[in-house]
């Protein structure tokens, strides 16, 4: 019986832990499957656009300067 595996949404690779490394998991964003290096670009661009919400999220203080 084959194994069929995820594809990725964005880029079209198969998320397949036997031919790739970096690909034991998967990643279900907005109702899109992601390999892993397209969702780091992903929350990477998040991350640009919501820097006080992701500092917020791990704890840190945002100090405005005056």
């Amino acid at each position: 019986m084959r194994t069929h595996y995820p594809i990725c949404d964005k880029c079209g690779a198969e998320i397949n832990p036997h031919k790739y490394e970096d690909c034991e998991k998967f990643y279900i964003s907005n109702n899109e499957t992601l390999c892993r290096d397209c969702f780091l670009e992903e929350q990477e661009e998040y991350l640009r656009l919501n820097l006080d919400d992701f500092a917020e999220l791990v704890g840190a203080t945002v100090t405005e300067l005056l």
